[in-house]
């Protein structure tokens, strides 16, 4: 449920950095016959943009207005070069020094790249020399499948359930009654997580 409700998060925060795709091509227009015989070179039709087109693409490199207001330029820096390692399936990055990790691994991936939650840790090895590492919970080749899925997900919701010249507060209401129709609260989950793990509760956002 947690995880839920830091995807919609994360989705209202790419909906303000989507960039539009561009139209599909035209087939030309019919020939038309020449007193002399043979055919014109045929007519190219104005092109005209796809219904449904996607206008969306996935970018993983999003922080939020909050975020980048509390936290030092490094910080978010890192966290932007976080991203990069894994997208690229690599295990270090450049980070400044401990405590910055320390403070970003544990604030930016649940609000900005859910999926990483869940694979990706922090790794017992120190910040030194300004490079820093983290640890993959499954296979690079299982994380990339995942975060081909996710990507997908992504793209496919807001695709669908938006349009690029809506307002702010229209995309905004699109996520929101996509969710409300489409999922709901796993309690008895929540519950059973809540009790092998006392410490969840106390820090849930429900």
């Amino acid at each position: 449920m947690k995880r839920t409700l830091a995807l919609i998060l994360c989705l209202v925060m790419l909906v303000s950095l989507a960039a539009g795709c561009g139209s599909k091509a035209v087939p030309a227009g019919p020939q038309t016959e020449l007193s002399g015989g043979g055919s014109a070179v045929p007519e190219a039709e104005p092109e005209k943009e796809a219904e449904n087109e996607p206008w969306f693409t996935f970018r993983p490199k999003v922080s939020s207005v909050f975020l980048d207001e509390i936290f030092p330029a490094e910080m978010v820096q890192s966290w932007y070069n976080l991203v990069d390692a894994v997208m690229a399936g690599e295990d270090t990055f450049a980070c400044p020094d401990q405590d910055t990790y320390d403070w970003m691994i544990h604030q930016f991936h649940d609000r900005c790249f859910p999926l990483l939650t869940e694979y990706i840790e922090p790794s017992s090895e120190p910040v030194e020399n300004g490079i820093a590492h983290l640890t993959y919970t499954v296979p690079i080749e299982e994380f990339q499948q995942k975060l081909a899925e996710f990507e997908k997900l992504v793209e496919d919701i807001i695709n669908e359930t938006m349009r690029p010249e809506y307002t702010d507060l229209e995309k905004a209401m699109s996520l929101y009654l996509y969710f409300v129709r489409t999922y709901e609260y796993d309690y008895d989950t929540f519950m059973k997580m809540s009790d092998e793990c006392p410490e969840y509760l106390s820090s849930s956002n429900i």
